[in-house]
């Protein structure tokens, strides 16, 4: 087992089939597979994440790595363990230390929750490598995350900022660069300081998020207008339900594209990231009949995120006229209005409730309107 860094791994004239990689975040992995890419000439990279993966898929996962690729010569194939190690954890361990990998596949073996056991890495093959990058916490992910303000093209931002967005994140090195790079873009070069991170993040709980998505998925404008209001008044940030929003009508326009383009659940889901639940309702809410175009969509993100930076409008004004844009065309104005401590937990609750709001062209406009 050679233990190596990534520096090591560039010089390498050939990598190993298999790669132990001992990461806490995403973000650093993906640029570590995107630089090995580049200096190796590999040709494409593959992602699964474990946990998400049903026994057929990982079946097919495991066949795929002991034959050569129809698509390209050179691979690299990473799977992120999850947390809990499950049998299908036990199994991948067995593929890489049976040595069934093919010639120009490499196997990256994710280890992000916690670095893998001596016990784990005895049983790799000899030629393996494990790569340890540095863990990120309290003042080293601060120093990080300002390095990544450069990084992502954003000004000057003060000590207290990086310290704030570090608190929120909890330790999430993931949720703390996500973070970093919405404020980096709604700073729009401005410097950045303890307010500018507390405009932009709040804490909205999941059951809040999808009783909101639930009341616009239904159609009904009048009660999703007042449950918006409610969360205003209650200190979140309108940047923040934008994003929410914006988040969500973005993975269904990829979806829908995935899905005209034939692509297999199972890879679009996991190209994606989502969990089957959130893959599987955004699946059913694109089959909908009636939906707006791709275009349109957009459009009405961007000029909602406009008129809020520019304060046109004001915010509970400019939300409305977004969920407007984004109600179909059968929809009702609905009355009453939801309250946000009162929203149900239950996700499925307003899944069959009328035509869906991500309207009628949606896909169904112009091949060239199409994500």
């Amino acid at each position: 087992m050679l233990e190596l860094t990534p520096k090591d791994c560039f010089q390498l004239p050939k990598l190993p089939s298999v790669i132990a990689l001992a990461c806490a975040d995403r973000v650093r992995q993906n640029r570590l597979c995107e630089k090995l890419k580049e200096i190796h000439g590999v040709e494409c990279i593959e992602r699964f994440q474990l946990a998400a993966l049903s026994s057929q898929s990982f079946a097919a996962l495991v066949d795929s790595l002991s034959n050569m690729s129809l698509f390209s010569k050179t691979r690299l194939v990473v799977v992120e363990i999850p947390e809990k190690k499950n049998q299908l954890t036990e199994k991948l361990l067995a593929v890489a230390t049976l040595r069934n990998i093919s010639d120009g596949t490499t196997l990256i073996i994710h280890f992000k929750s916690q670095p893998p056991t001596k016990a784990v890495l005895a049983d790799l093959p000899k030629d393996a490598a494990l790569i340890k990058i540095e863990l990120l916490e309290n003042e080293k992910l601060v120093a990080w995350l300002g390095r990544e303000v450069t990084r992502l093209g954003g000004a000057a931002i003060n000590a207290g900022a990086l310290k704030l967005i570090a608190q929120y994140a909890a330790g999430d090195i993931d949720a703390a660069y996500q973070t970093l790079e919405q404020i980096v873009l709604f700073a729009d070069g401005e410097t950045i300081t303890e307010q500018t991170v507390r405009s932009v993040v709040t804490v909205i709980p999941e059951s809040v998020e999808f009783a909101l998505l639930d009341l616009l998925d239904s159609g009904a404008l009048a009660r999703a207008e007042a449950f918006a209001e409610a969360l205003l008044t209650q200190g979140s940030s309108e940047f923040l339900l934008l994003s929410m929003i914006a988040r969500n009508q973005l993975q269904r326009v990829a979806v829908r594209g995935g899905l005209d383009a034939k692509v297999p659940d199972e890879v679009l889901r996991n190209s994606l990231g989502i969990t089957p639940w959130l893959f599987d309702r955004a699946k059913k809410y694109v089959l909908k009949p009636n939906l707006p175009s791709k275009k349109q969509v957009i459009a009405a993100i961007v000029r909602a995120d406009s008129r809020l930076k520019g304060k046109s409008l004001g915010s509970q004004a400019t939300l409305s006229e977004l969920f407007a844009s984004l109600l179909p065309t059968t929809a009702t104005r609905g009355t009453g209005a939801a309250s946000p401590n009162g929203a149900s937990s239950n996700k499925q609750a307003n899944d069959n409730v009328g035509p869906s709001k991500f309207g009628s062209a949606l896909f169904s406009d112009t091949a060239s309107d199409r994500f």
